[in-house]
């Protein structure tokens, strides 16, 4: 009995001491994760424009930890136009590291860090706090992490910040841009939603929704004439739900995740989808076949037209919300960075909602004005001619996301293939009959022949591979005469000790606005005039990367374009930044703002 009592004594002993050593190894491990603890030490507990500021922190390495001294780096997150002018570490150890094999300065232990904080001329937002990112690399003698980022939060009272209030609303800030829908956002919710819907009306205009148009009139027109005008209008109503729906849920998504909003159309995948259902609703516009909804589908929700129509509705318009996600604007960033920086994603959502709604509107009228073919005959040619008109309108959606897809030659031959295919179909070697209208259809069908035949030999031969209408955009946007360069940390600092301002595009392939920007305002004369002491840079968003995603957190970019501008001092005035189309009229006067 003695010797049972003394071996369970022993074996629970030892079954302690490996739970003690296994969770300090658990701890250990934890440890080396991200060695460094970080208190603050002192701060000022008010900040002014125009002055600068000391923070101290106390840090504390794990025994056996260094941490590089040419690794630290500071990053201002909030509020907008703080720098961080010098960082001083105390006390500084020398030692020989191993790994780069030679003497290295830095940090062991305890430790202390003085960041000296320089403030710009005025504060244009502010939430009580002042947040940094400190970056950081720690090894230890058998390893080396890889670079650390954390966030330090100090509560701080920001004095002489610019309230905008309509009393003092600068004068060229749009009701409709970041700051005003901001302001306005936090004095009122219903006005907010009232804003929000008014935005997306004025969204629908503009190019990026413009590919939505042919698959909206094909679905909604498709046998219209035998429905009544209370069913037409119903669907469009259901069908701009469907899109409201997706878009919804996809600027969640977008503002939680920190993704790029629209960057999903960046994905070969989805890409070769929406090409694949426009060219499929195009050969079924021109007769090939009919699309029906699968019968799993009709079975479950019932097989009267009505619910067929009211259920493909809704989910053509979830596929549609996916093609209107690349666009945004002023009020749209708004909402993405208030539903990433607040708790309620509630109110969130139904803000994305209700800009979508506004947004399709224009669907909206579109579906309802189909009653206009109602007073039209019944049967004859002329719904044959509107079937092509559509289908005709399908490739052309078709061809819109193709270009973003493959390369330049293979678009321009599948785009010659295409056009001397209808031509042949659809009148280029019909003898006409007396009427003048045979005649110009003959005519103009010939001509969408030869264009064919060129566009194939040029995307077959390789001739003229970088002229038309798909001019690869890495070489647009670095043109020949190197106007614009690639964006970099270093390229920006060197603007500052130059004092010179500068503009900071972030462009990517699947956003319209970035092109009709580089059309209309950046390959303009003017423009180069205008921008002989400006420096220019372009960072490429087309594809996620890590210091993408570093800048987006820094500079709070939730969609494209996005457009920055510092102005001699190396300051970012938030306050202009773009983030939609703009003429050149405005934007030229945007320039002449930043000095």
């Amino acid at each position: 009995m003695h010797n049972t009592r003394l071996t369970t004594t022993v074996l629970v002993f030892f079954a302690l001491a490996s739970s003690l050593l296994g969770l300090n190894h658990i701890q250990a491990q934890e440890s080396a994760k991200d060695p460094l603890s970080i208190q603050v030490a002192a701060s000022p507990s008010e900040i002014k424009p125009k002055n600068e500021y000391s923070v101290q922190l106390n840090l504390q390495l794990p025994k056996g930890f260094h941490a590089y001294e040419d690794q630290f780096k500071v990053t201002v997150l909030e509020p907008s136009g703080i720098i961080s002018k010098t960082i001083t570490l105390n006390p500084l150890k020398k030692w020989f590291d191993k790994f780069s094999k030679k003497d290295r300065t830095g940090i062991e232990g305890n430790s202390s860090m003085t960041i000296l904080l320089e403030t710009p001329d005025r504060f244009v937002d502010d939430n009580g706090k002042l947040v940094f990112e400190l970056t950081y690399q720690a090894c230890s003698d058998a390893f080396c992490l890889f670079p650390k980022s954390k966030d330090v939060s100090i509560p701080v009272t920001f004095t002489g910040k610019e309230k905008a209030t309509p009393a003092n609303m600068p004068k060229d800030m749009s009701l409709f841009s970041t700051e005003g829908f901001s302001y306005f956002l936090g004095q009122s919710l219903w006005l907010a939603l009232i804003l929000a819907f008014l935005a997306g009306i004025v969204t629908s205009f503009t190019p990026c929704i413009f590919p939505m148009i042919p698959i909206t009139l094909a679905i909604l027109n498709n046998h219209s004439e035998r429905r009544t005008r209370l069913t037409n209008f119903l669907i469009s109503i259901i069908y701009v739900l469907g899109i409201a729906t997706t878009y919804s849920i996809l600027g969640l998504l977008a503002a939680k995740s920190g993704m790029l909003f629209g960057s999903i159309l960046s994905n070969p995948y989805v890409l070769s989808f929406i090409c694949g259902l426009f060219f499929l609703m195009a050969l079924s516009m021109y007769g090939a076949f009919e699309l029906q909804m699968p019968s799993f589908i009709t079975q479950r929700f019932g097989q009267g037209p009505k619910q067929k129509g009211y259920l493909g509705a809704y989910l053509s318009g979830l596929f549609a919300g996916i093609v209107a996600s690349p666009c945004v604007g002023p009020v749209l960033v708004s909402i993405l960075t208030y539903v990433s920086t607040q708790q309620s994603s509630v109110f969130g959502f139904f803000l994305l909602f209700t800009y979508a709604m506004g947004m399709g509107l224009i669907f909206i009228v579109l579906g309802s004005s189909t009653e206009l073919l109602r007073k039209l005959p019944r049967s004859g040619p002329w719904m044959e001619t509107t079937k092509v008109i559509l289908g005709t309108l399908m490739l052309v959606g078709f061809f819109y996301y193709f270009e973003l897809l493959v390369p330049m030659r293979v678009f321009q031959s599948v785009l010659g293939v295409a056009l001397v295919t209808l031509a042949s179909l659809y009148g280029a070697f019909l003898k006409p009959g007396n009427k003048k209208r045979d005649l110009i259809r003959k005519g103009f069908m010939q001509a969408a022949l030869i264009l064919g035949f060129a566009f194939f030999v040029m995307g077959v031969t390789g001739l003229d591979g970088k002229s038309g209408p798909n001019i690869e955009f890495q070489d647009v946007k670095f043109n020949k005469d190197n106007l614009w360069k690639p964006f970099s940390e270093s390229a920006l600092e060197q603007a500052k000790l130059d004092k010179k301002t500068v503009i900071v595009d972030f462009f990517a392939d699947w956003c319209a606005a970035c092109w009709e920007l580089e059309e209309k305002v950046f390959t303009t004369a003017e423009f180069r005039e205008r921008a002989k002491n400006i420096v220019l840079l372009k960072m490429d968003a087309t594809k996620d990367s890590t210091s993408l995603n570093e800048l987006k957190k820094k500079y709070g970019i939730v969609g494209l374009p996005t457009i920055l501008f510092f102005d001699s001092t190396g300051t970012w005035i938030k306050a202009k930044t773009l983030t939609e189309f703009e003429n050149k009229d405005k934007f030229f006067k945007r320039i002449e703002d930043v000095k």
